[in-house]
């Protein structure tokens, strides 16, 4: 039996460089620079898998309200982009030292909400038609 997707905006996969800035209020506002890449992306959210993060650091973003910084350029214009959110979820892999979380964008304009848009939507006909040419 399959659970209903209850998503308000449809996830696309996609792997998209990016670089995280993770801001710890509570040591400075310094914030701190990951790299990584998307795993999965909406019109208001991306689920990243974050590299070279030793355990330390993993439990410092544990926290009920912890904000990034998402740095990236889109594949298809090629514009770059930066997105403020909050790290909503997280899971740690303790053995290759990764992370991967959820951010939920904050505050968006309605430019970055269109590129995304339109990001997703070619994103989702690639797919398509790469479906079609594997005559799946």
């Amino acid at each position: 039996m399959s659970v209903p997707n209850k998503r308000k905006h449809k996830r696309v996969e996609a792997k998209i460089e990016v670089e995280i800035e993770v801001v710890f209020p509570e040591e400075t506002f310094q914030p701190k620079k990951k790299g990584g890449h998307t795993l999965n992306i909406s019109e208001q959210g991306m689920k990243i898998m974050m590299f070279d993060v030793p355990e330390s650091f993993y439990k410092k973003m544990l926290s009920p309200i912890r904000h990034a910084k998402i740095s990236f350029t889109l594949p298809t214009t090629k514009k770059h982009k930066v997105l403020h959110g909050k790290m909503v979820w997280f899971d740690y892999n303790f053995q290759k030292e990764e992370c991967t979380f959820g951010v939920c964008f904050e505050t968006i304009t309605p430019e970055d909400q269109q590129d995304m848009h339109e990001l997703i939507e070619t994103l989702e006909r690639q797919k398509d038609s790469d479906s079609e040419a594997k005559g799946d």
